[in-house]
Parts: C-alpha cells; structure tokens; sequence
C-alpha cells in the first residue's frame, strides 16, 4: 500500500534521457510526484512540450532540480516497464562520456529489443467549418481528414510533393481549425508472444464419461433402424424397419455396410454388439459441434495433461471445434489459459555431448593464466594469439567451464552472424541446453525472448556477434572476443 509523503516534505526531482525521436546531447529535469518512488535505471513517461515522452530515470532523486525554470512532474509509472542495473546505468554513462553517445541512445542499448515507445503524430479533422477557398493541397489533405486520428506519416506519403508542402499545408489547416495535432507513444514492438491453451477441468474418467454420453439432436434414418433394433431386443422384418427408418433405403445401406444381417424370412437383426450400436447413433446423430466435443474430450481422456492452442483446434477437431469449446467450457469440462509461448532461436538445435579433451602444450599455459585471472577478478585483459587451428577455442571453453565452476557466466562475441551457428552447436555440446543466443539475425521476437531468458539467468554462456555485449547477462565473469583484430 503506498504511503502518502507529508504535506512539508521537500520536492524530489529526477534526471530524465528522453526518446524524442532524435538524438539529444542532455537529460531533462523532472519533479517526482508526493507520493511516488522512483528508482534510478527505471523507464518513465514525461511530458515533453505537447507530447508525452518514453524516457529513462539516470539518476536517482535528489532535492536539487539543475535547472530554475518551470519543472513539470512525472507521468504516472509505466505497468511492467523494464528497469536499468547499476552496472547497466554506469556503462550507460561510459558510452556517453566516452563517445559523445546522445544520453536515449546510449541507456537504450540496455533495454530489451523493442521495448523503444517512439513519440507518434496524429492528425484529426478539426471542428471548424471548411472555407470556400483552400489550395489544392491544402484541400487533398482535409478530404482525407475525419474524426479518427491517423497517423502523419501515412497522410504525408498520401499527399503528392515534397515534405515541405505537406507541412506548410497541414499547418495553414491546423492555425485555421481545420485539422488537429494529436500525440502518443508507439506501442512496444517487443513483448511476450502469449496463447490461449485448453485443458482438461475434470478427470480423465469424467471427460471420457461425458464424451460417451452427448446424445445427438440430428435426425438419422440410419440411427432410427439400429434404435429400433436395440429396444427391440428382438429381429423385426425388413418391411416394417423400413417403416420405422422412413425409407428402405436406410436399412439396405445397414445391410451393406455389415451393421444388420437379415435371413431369408426377411428378418432384420443387429450384426453388433448393443456398445457398438449405441456408438453408431450417436455419430450419426451429433451435431458437428457435438461431434467434435465428443472428440476432444476423448482427446483429453487419452492425455489428461495435454494442453492444445485455441489457435489450432479447428484443424484438429473441424470448423465446429470453437462452439464446441464454448459447450464444454460451460459445462466446466474444459478451462483455457493463457501462457507465454516462448521464441527459442535454437529450438531446432541437436548436439551430441561431448567431453573436454584434454589440453596440450601451450593450451595448458594459456588456460591456466586465464583460470587464475578469473580467479583474481579484476577485469583483468589477455590476449591469446594462435593461427586457425591451433586450438585457442579449446581454452576458451576450458575457461568458461572454469567460470561456470566459479557461479559465474560468460558472454562469447564471433565477428559476424554466420559465424554464430557453428560457434553455438560447439559451446552447447559442452553446455548442453544452457547456451542463448543473441545477435540481430533474429526475429525481433526471439531477441526479445532471449534477452529476457538471459536477463533471468537461464543460459551460462551467451554467443552473438558485437551487440551481444550489451546482453544482460548476470554474474558475468568472461568475456571471449573471437577474432578481436576483426
């Protein structure tokens, strides 16, 4: 529960590096609201002009603004927003002091892909009424207009010419109160992929219970001929099931497909077992939505763990399948979840586990000064030199096993994407299923996934190209820069 500051309590101000679009050389002075916590590293929405800014928080609060003009306060905090480590904020500064980054750039590199909210302009119609007299442009571009804002990049490519008569246009309508600018934030494109699944509510016995017991609502000649059989527990002449079926034919394609026998006095028996019978009108029976209830439910009986994707039950049960989740959900038979399905760039992979050879010669020499660094911890550099071949990848995964040994994680940098494959599939045979992988040949949503595996500390060795180094990989111990003259 949030406590309330006290009325004489001082004001807070934080130092902001806001995602204006553009790059930008300074942070932005702003006041914390009573009440609220804020943390260093944290991302914030600010105001900024007219619009409303993604920014993040580089410093903790102090009493001290920096700056004599009006401050504005802080927006509202942002709902599962990420947040910066301290040793992510100080390499933040490093680049910014270092290479005279822009301050967003440089502490966005930090944030998981995607998770950028670049500042967006809409245009409305405006309530004023249209003059007689507006250019043709001017006129194009209020023909385009209504009361849904849209966004100015997709009018502006709408509008033939340059950029410049676009701009002078929408704002002679702007001034004129024919159009409106309006401002938002682009939603994240990197985010968790989630999927509805179903599960079983009940028992596999109950579910398989129901299944057998959904009675069809559809009229069948077929099913009227074998009913009468069964209560008849008797033969009954061809002629007078016939009648009870609605049409001989019925009974000839019973007699034809071996589900009713008949003598030469022209009676009529069943040719099976009364389980088998009452299987046989219920399919003939059951609605399609009946029909796939009753098989998915047997599906769930058989795997009463199985969870199947929303997505994917039509394919497996026919069109029906939605309706006939909705009457079993009803029913309390099934539930549906949602779950996060994960992205995994190297789901496909298959290693073989091998161990380590043992080292020779200069490799011992070389991987011992590295253990003993590692040991030492004080950021120490080495340079390991040896021609291709020579087995200076041996050493560096002695060195990692060493690290890992230690409770600590590595971070392995190759000099370009192709080479990460081959590099994976060598480092996963010694640390099998606990080898990520990050570089920019990913889809945005299986960097995001793994940035977020990584983040949570489910991989000892990280392998990408030079981005990777920004991965944030916690309890890091080693770095490997394969081919560093590269």
């Amino acid at each position: 529960m949030a406590t309330q500051a006290p009325s004489h309590a001082r004001a807070r101000y934080v130092q902001v590096a806001v995602n204006a679009g553009r790059p930008n050389h300074m942070t932005f002075s702003y006041r914390v609201p009573p009440g609220r916590e804020v943390a260093a590293g944290e991302v914030v929405h600010a105001p900024f002009g007219k619009r409303t800014l993604q920014g993040i928080v580089v410093e903790r609060p102090t009493e001290f603004s920096g700056y004599h003009g009006d401050i504005r306060d802080l927006d509202p905090p942002v709902e599962g927003a990420p947040r910066l480590g301290a040793d992510q904020l100080a390499l933040a500064r490093w680049i910014v002091d270092e290479y005279l980054a822009p301050h967003w750039e440089a502490y966005a590199l930090m944030l998981p892909p995607g998770a950028g909210e670049r500042p967006r302009t809409l245009v409305a119609r405006g309530p004023a009424d249209p003059p007689q007299a507006l250019s043709e442009r001017q006129q194009q571009l209020y023909e385009l207009l209504d009361e849904t804002a849209r966004d100015v990049t997709r009018l502006r490519a709408a509008i033939p010419g340059p950029a410049r008569g676009f701009e002078a246009a929408l704002g002679a309508l702007v001034r004129r109160g024919l159009a409106e600018r309006r401002y938002e934030l682009s939603r994240p494109s990197g985010r968790p992929r989630v999927v509805a699944v179903v599960r079983l509510a009940v028992s596999a016995g109950e579910a398989l219970s129901f299944a057998q017991g959904i009675e069809g609502r559809r009229a069948s000649r077929r099913a009227r001929a074998l009913q009468a059989l069964l209560d008849a527990a008797e033969p009954i002449a061809i002629d007078e099931l016939a009648k009870i079926a609605r049409g001989k034919p019925a009974v000839e394609t019973l007699i034809e497909a071996g589900d009713v026998a008949v003598d030469g006095q022209r009676l009529v028996t069943l040719a099976l077992s009364a389980d088998q019978a009452a299987d046989r009108i219920r399919e003939w029976t059951r609605t399609r939505a009946q029909d796939a209830a009753a098989r998915m439910l047997e599906r769930f009986a058989a795997e009463p763990d199985l969870s199947l994707p929303v997505a994917g039950l039509a394919r497996e049960f026919g069109a029906a399948a939605r309706e006939a989740l909705e009457m079993l959900r009803g029913d309390g038979l099934l539930t549906v979840e949602d779950v996060l399905d994960r992205r995994d760039p190297l789901r496909n992979l298959e290693v073989a586990v091998r161990p380590p050879p043992e080292l020779i010669g200069d490799q011992q020499r070389a991987a011992r000064a590295i253990r003993e660094a590692i040991d030492r911890a004080g950021g120490e550099s080495l340079l390991l030199a040896g021609v291709t071949g020579s087995g200076k990848t041996e050493v560096y995964l002695d060195a990692l096993r060493h690290a890992v040994a230690q409770g600590k994680r590595g971070i392995v940098l190759v000099p370009e994407i192709a080479l990460t494959v081959p590099t994976v599939s060598r480092f996963a045979e010694r640390f099998p299923g606990r080898v990520g992988v990050l570089h920019s040949g990913l889809s945005e949503g299986e960097r995001y996934d793994e940035w977020r595996a990584i983040a949570g500390g489910a991989y000892d060795v990280v392998i990408g190209s030079r981005s990777a180094i920004f991965a944030p990989q916690p309890d890091l111990g080693l770095i490997v820069i394969d081919e560093a003259h590269e």
